[in-house]
C-alpha cells in the first residue's frame, strides 16, 4: 500500500517526505543518492541535469560544475529547470503533462514544490520554467529549480502532527526526501 510505505519512508522528527527522483522498476535510484553521506547510487553524467545538495545549512541546487562541498544529502536528477539566475532551461514545449516534484533556490533558501495533478494533466517542463521563475504572488520567485521528478510517484506524505492535506503518489516511492527540522536533526 502506498501509505505504508510513505509512512515508512517518514522518519521520526520529519515533517514531510517528498518523493526522491527517478527509479528503475527494481526501486534502484536511477541516478546519483547520497543519504547521510553514504552514496547510495553512483553519480550518472555529470554533464546534464542537476542536482539537490544539502550539507548542515547549507543547500544546492544547480549543475554539479557549482556544487562547491561535499553533501550529506544529494539527489541527482532532470532537467535542471530554472538555471542559474532564473534563466529558463526548458526552451521548447514537448507538450507532456504530468504532476512534478521541484527543489529549488530561492535567493538562498531551498524550497520543495510539489505541483499535484492528475495522470496526464498538470503543467508541462515549459510551462513549468515559467511559473517556477516568476515572482509571486504569480510564481515561486526560483533562481534555480531542478525537476525531481514527474508522473506518477510525484507526491507529498505529511507527518501526522503538520495540519496539512496529503498529495498520495499514484505509484510507489522508491526513495524520499525527508523535510526534518533542524531542532530535531
Amino acid at each position: 500500500c502506498i501509505r505504508d510505505r510513505l509512512n515508512q519512508l517518514l522518519p521520526k522528527g520529519a515533517l514531510l517526505v517528498i518523493n526522491g527522483g527517478y527509479f528503475e522498476t527494481d526501486f534502484r535510484p536511477s541516478t546519483w543518492v547520497r543519504s547521510q553521506g553514504l552514496d547510495l547510487a553512483p553519480k550518472t553524467d555529470t554533464s546534464r541535469g542537476g542536482v539537490l545538495a544539502v550539507k548542515g545549512e547549507r543547500a544546492f541546487v544547480g549543475p554539479f560544475s557549482g556544487l562547491s562541498f561535499d553533501a550529506e544529502l544529494a539527489v541527482q536528477s532532470f532537467p535542471l529547470i530554472v538555471e542559474h539566475d532564473a534563466i529558463s532551461g526548458i526552451h521548447s514545449d514537448d507538450g507532456k503533462r504530468a504532476a512534478r516534484t521541484v527543489a529549488c533556490m530561492v535567493g538562498g533558501e531551498l524550497r520543495f514544490v510539489v505541483i499535484a495533478a492528475a495522470r496526464g494533466d498538470g503543467p508541462t517542463l515549459f510551462e513549468s520554467a515559467t511559473f517556477l521563475r516568476e515572482p509571486p504572488p504569480r510564481g515561486f520567485g526560483c533562481n534555480t529549480a531542478l525537476n525531481l521528478d514527474g508522473g506518477p510517484s510525484a507526491g507529498v506524505w505529511f507527518a501526522p502532527s503538520v495540519p496539512a492535506r496529503q498529495r498520495l503518489p499514484l505509484a510507489l516511492v522508491a526513495y524520499a526526501i525527508a523535510v526534518v527540522p533542524a531542532a530535531a536533526r
